[in-house]
Formats: C-alpha cells, sequence, structure tokens
C-alpha cells in the first residue's frame, strides 16, 4: 500500500505542476498538512522534477511481486504498478525535457517485453489503413497489450461530461460501447 501511495503522490504532483507549474514551480507536500501550514512557497522546477522522480523510483526498485508487481493481474489493472511508475516518470521527464531520465524509463518499460502495440486481429494493418486505431474505441480493443494504466469502469459516467459539450455546442466523438449503452 505504501508503494502505491506514493505512486498516487507522484501522479497528483505531475498534475499539479503541468496544471499550475510549468512556470514557476509548484510546492511539494510530503505530509499531512495543519490549516496555518496550507501557504507553501513553490519550489523551482527542477527540485519539483528530483522530489517528483523519488517517489516512481521507490516503487520501481520494489521486486518483490508481492508489494508492486512490473503488471498487475487482469483483476486488478486498475491498482499502481512498477510499470505505471516507469510511465509517470517518463512522461512528467519528457515534458520538461529531461530526455535523458525519460529515455530510460521507456526502455524499462520497453525491454520488459510486456507491451506491446495493439494490431487489429494481432495482424500488422497496412500504411494509412486507420482500423487498429478505431479498434482501440471498440469493445475488441478494451484490454489489449498497449494499455498499461486502466480505470475500472472507465466509461460509466461518460453520459453527464458528453451531455455537457453537447448543450455549449462543442463537437465530441464517442465510442460504440457508450453508444451501445446508451441505447
Amino acid at each position: 500500500m505504501k508503494v502505491e501511495a506514493r505512486v498516487w503522490r507522484a501522479w497528483y504532483h505531475i498534475r499539479l505542476l503541468l496544471w499550475y507549474g510549468r512556470n514557476d514551480g509548484i510546492p511539494i507536500v510530503k505530509k499531512s498538512l495543519n490549516p496555518e501550514e496550507i501557504y507553501m512557497e513553490r519550489q523551482p522546477i527542477d527540485i519539483c522534477l528530483e522530489e517528483i522522480n523519488k517517489d516512481p523510483d521507490y516503487a520501481i526498485r520494489q521486486t518483490d511481486p508481492k508489494i508492486c508487481p512490473f503488471v498487475r493481474d487482469e483483476g486488478r489493472r486498475d491498482r499502481m504498478s512498477r510499470s505505471v511508475a516507469l510511465t509517470l516518470k517518463m512522461d512528467v521527464n519528457l515534458q520538461f525535457h529531461k530526455y535523458d531520465i525519460a529515455l530510460a524509463a521507456a526502455r524499462k518499460i520497453i525491454n520488459a517485453g510486456v507491451f506491446q502495440l495493439h494490431y487489429k486481429g494481432g495482424q500488422k494493418p497496412t500504411l494509412g489503413d486507420g482500423s487498429s486505431y478505431r479498434d482501440l474505441f471498440q469493445y475488441s480493443g478494451e484490454n489489449n497489450k498497449e494499455r498499461i494504466l486502466f480505470r475500472e469502469n472507465g466509461m460509466d459516467n461518460i453520459l453527464v461530461p458528453l451531455h455537457a459539450t453537447i448543450i455549449k455546442r462543442t463537437r465530441s466523438s464517442c465510442t460504440i460501447k457508450i453508444i451501445n449503452r446508451y441505447l
């Protein structure tokens, strides 16, 4: 649980950094705060990245699959794992141009040999076919080996946000799964 909590903390710090601190960083919180402590100083981006990387690194170092497996089994794919920690580390460092760190994390994911690109029917498509990409958003692409982090029942609440975007007269598209649930 501690390993998963640290990966989640990294995930939330990454989101805050991307949303609010791209230019001047964010406060890094490592403990529960009292009400008088909530106004914390922002840390420079380099320090933010250094602190954020510590949490995925902690998860990546855990080699006992009972504590933190590389990939969760089928019934628990929405839980944090070492592959998710590597993905988060790769993503945040890529966003902030720390290419050497991002490349090292990406290589660990690729070299694990667990994930692969999704091809419709397991066959490589012809150039420009596009069917494999379309297939990702249909039933047959739901549990493919390209997905690293799953969101359990991730489509259950889609009709409320979809309805809101239709009211605002913006365009949106939905998957066949959404349409079938609606019908």
